[in-house]
């Protein structure tokens, strides 16, 4: 039945079931598969993401307004710590540049959090009832959607405060929204496999994204440590966060470049072509591993 769970007892599968090398024609089986059961389980996917913003602010007496409050209060505080310390560096409206790039960060690393232990916090669901497992990252996906674009609400307000005029780049923040959200799709596919094997991964993934934080152009500009550009070029979140600086940070005002884009692509895709093949390669054994 369309969008209804079905409740079964999974029985048991050997443990080497699915681990071989699919074929082409295979692997896009398995897509269509997953596309299938992603229109068949849609209503219960939004269920899920409905109920999960209901809880979250259920007992809040400014409900959704904290998704506006959390991000400013923030970013005062680290706009009035860091603006003093970059004053030297010539970054004119240093809050709206940290804001434009602390936002993405926020629903990144949310989701990622949550994400990585989809698996476990339904553990009772999965072995239980015959739903698709890809459901509960993506219910973490959207859900922190919802929370981005309350918050990106806020860097709203924010321009508004500074006297700030919107500029034409603002076409962009769709594209940049999609590929964020591709690539947090995909590592969360990863870590939620990972966590689910090996426990550890939960507490190792809090200080890797702590780490990844302090490595990517969001507290300060890129010039600051450009003696590092090599190490930049190796981030795929720097390109993603280039393209959200040039939607709304405009000192100067520029369009992402050719390069950007592409680094920006091929890691959104390629990340979630990895983590969905992870996926499937593990899919077959959630059930043993909870």
């Amino acid at each position: 039945m369309a969008g209804r769970l079905q409740t079964r007892v999974y029985s048991a599968r050997p443990e080497g079931a699915g681990a071989g090398l699919l074929s082409a024609g295979a692997w896009l089986g398995q897509v269509r598969q997953d596309l299938a059961d992603l229109g068949r389980f849609r209503h219960v996917l939004r269920n899920f993401v409905v109920t999960d913003l209901k809880v979250r602010y259920q007992r809040s007496v400014l409900g959704f307004l904290w998704t506006l409050l959390n991000p400013i209060l923030m970013m005062v505080v680290l706009a009035v710590v860091f603006s003093q310390v970059l004053r030297t560096m010539g970054i004119e409206e240093y809050p709206l540049y940290l804001f434009s790039g602390f936002i993405p960060w926020i629903f990144f690393s949310s989701v990622i959090v949550s994400g990585s232990n989809s698996l476990l916090a339904n553990e009772f669901l999965i072995k239980t009832v015959q739903v698709p497992k890809f459901l509960f990252p993506l219910r973490c996906l959207l859900v922190g959607l919802v929370n981005f674009v309350f918050e990106i609400l806020a860097l709203c307000i924010l321009f508004v405060c500074f006297g700030e005029a919107f500029r034409v780049q603002v076409v962009l923040l769709p594209a940049a929204v999609v590929l964020l959200a591709v690539f947090a799709l995909g590592i969360m596919f990863i870590t939620a496999s990972l966590v689910t094997r090996y426990r550890d991964f939960e507490h190792i993934i809090g200080v890797f994204l702590q780490a990844w934080y302090f490595l990517t152009p969001i507290l300060y500009p890129e010039s600051l440590v450009k003696d590092y550009a090599w190490l930049l070029r190796l981030n795929p979140m720097v390109y993603l966060m280039r393209i959200f600086h040039c939607t709304f940070y405009h000192h100067p005002a520029s369009w992402p470049d050719p390069t950007t884009w592409l680094a920006a692509v091929v890691a959104a895709f390629g990340t979630l072509l990895i983590g969905y093949g992870i996926y499937k390669r593990c899919e077959p054994h959630y059930v043993f591993w909870l």
